[in-house]
């Protein structure tokens, strides 16, 4: 068995500094693209969210996004009214699902092509354990930004003071 060394600080403060520029990047192309199919932000976000989850009720959509339900009704409507959603019924009249539709338009579909070329192409120049490993931290990653995203609006809605914009 081979003995794992201890991660350095230094090694802490490149992935961290790598995460935060991922992340960035990551908002940064996402407000492009949702400004060049003429999408807010937020509702991008919300289809992104739904082409991975896959159908959910509108209260898992609001709390995923960390939307009050108005706001995510309000978001559902302006989807569905661009043809890019459905409101699907469930066996319990109560409970709605919203479901991503397949067809949202040529140039989503270009970017989506571009990027996903662009990230094979970037992908190819590992060994297939390296990307095991690289997925196993991703994915761990994304549980800890989850958790602590969770922890923080807990901590948030239990302080009645909201800070003050500034």
């Amino acid at each position: 068995m081979i003995e794992q060394k201890a991660v350095t600080a230094d090694l802490l403060t490149e992935l961290d500094r790598a995460g935060r520029r991922l992340g960035f990047e990551s908002t940064v192309r996402n407000h492009v693209a949702a400004r060049l199919v003429g999408l807010h932000p937020t509702d991008w976000l919300a289809l992104d969210h739904l082409d991975a989850s896959g159908p959910v009720p509108i209260g898992t959509l609001a709390d995923a996004l960390g939307l009050s339900r108005a706001a995510a009704t309000a978001l559902v409507d302006r989807l569905e009214a661009g043809g890019l959603v459905a409101r699907r019924s469930t066996d319990d009249r109560r409970v709605v699902l919203v479901a991503p539709l397949d067809h949202r338009g040529a140039a989503y579909e270009t970017m989506d092509a571009e990027l996903r070329r662009a990230m094979a192409e970037h992908a190819s120049s590992f060994r297939t354990r390296e990307l095991q490993v690289v997925l196993r931290f991703m994915s761990g990653a994304a549980d800890v930004l989850a958790s602590t995203t969770r922890e923080l609006r807990t901590a948030h809605s239990a302080t009645a003071e909201r800070p003050a914009r500034r």
